[in-house]
């Protein structure tokens, strides 16, 4: 799968793709077309007189073989899916790969699983936040969950969409992860001075919800990027500081448990949008998938009734 996804992500780009024998695993690549007949290239290697100690022109007939290529190429004909810079597939089926050879199949039922699947148990799970939670200063609790999980999603996005677009990642990662905890700073310290914390929750999740919306229209120039990591930061500061103000508890014990909450939304973000979400759904519906996650949020907060 891996390999065909691949092979399928070259063929949608370049004109002339040509495989190797299964035991070598290579695969070329071109606008011009590419020779791979063993004959031709093992009298040209000779022509060339280079001096070689581990290759002998010999494996030339193994490694494009017509028969083995012929079977190679209808191996990997067979597989539907493509691997693109916004949805890589390849990733999540190399790290399977790596599970298998290492004795592990933990994540095999990722293979299986269908995009109208994760929206199911994503409503399922809507659901029953929606009526256990109703109308229930806990829903709170969810928010500072969701908002967790959205703002350690939203940031891997901007990396990704970031890496996608640019391919230069690595050199601006500290850049992007400073803009994102520059905005949380910014959050918490207008949050200490919210009046009204619940309607400022609101308006939080609100933005949030906005925001993720209109991401793939950030992506298209490269300061607005850091700008979305700012904003993803300073909403998910704000909004941990807003909910300490509305939950009138003993204050050690407010902040360990809003703290614990917002850190299992963190990791449930990070876990879910690089293993599982963006590779089988790509980034678009990730988004997409993270705004219905915050607009439950938003629907529970809107049950909520201040207390005094």
């Amino acid at each position: 799968l891996a390999n065909g996804s691949i092979y399928n992500s070259l063929k949608s780009v370049f004109r002339h793709v040509e495989v190797s024998s299964e035991e070598y695993g290579c695969i070329f690549a071109s606008d011009k077309p590419l020779l791979t007949n063993p004959q031709t290239l093992e009298q040209r290697f000779n022509g060339r007189m280079v001096e070689t100690r581990y290759f002998k022109p010999y494996i030339l007939k193994d490694a494009f073989s017509p028969l083995k290529v012929s079977l190679v190429k209808e191996r990997l004909g067979n597989v539907d899916v493509v691997n693109t810079d916004t949805r890589p597939l390849a990733y999540l089926y190399n790290l399977m790969l790596w599970g298998d050879v290492h004795g592990g199949r933990a994540l095999n039922f990722l293979l299986e699983l269908k995009g109208w699947q994760i929206i199911t148990a994503v409503l399922i799970t809507a659901l029953f936040a929606t009526v256990f939670y109703r109308g229930k200063t806990e829903s709170v609790y969810f928010s500072i969950f969701t908002t967790g999980y959205a703002g350690m999603a939203f940031s891997l996005i901007v990396i990704l969409a970031y890496q996608a677009r640019y391919g230069y990642v690595y050199e601006m990662f500290g850049l992007l992860m400073a803009m994102f905890m520059a905005g949380i700073a910014a959050g918490s310290y207008l949050g200490e001075k919210t009046r009204q914390p619940l309607s400022r929750l609101r308006l939080l999740d609100t933005t949030m919800i906005l925001t993720l919306a209109s991401a793939p229209f950030f992506f298209k120039i490269e300061p607005l990027f850091y700008v979305l990591n700012f904003l993803c930061g300073l909403i998910t500061g704000w909004e941990f500081a807003a909910a300490t103000l509305f939950i009138k508890q003993e204050a050690s014990r407010l902040a360990g448990r809003l703290y614990g909450i917002d850190l299992a939304g963190s990791f449930l973000g990070a876990l879910l949008t690089a293993i599982l979400l963006v590779p089988l759904l790509g980034i678009q519906n990730t988004i997409i998938f993270v705004v219905l996650l915050k607009a439950v949020s938003l629907i529970l907060l809107m049950t909520v009734k201040y207390e005094k």
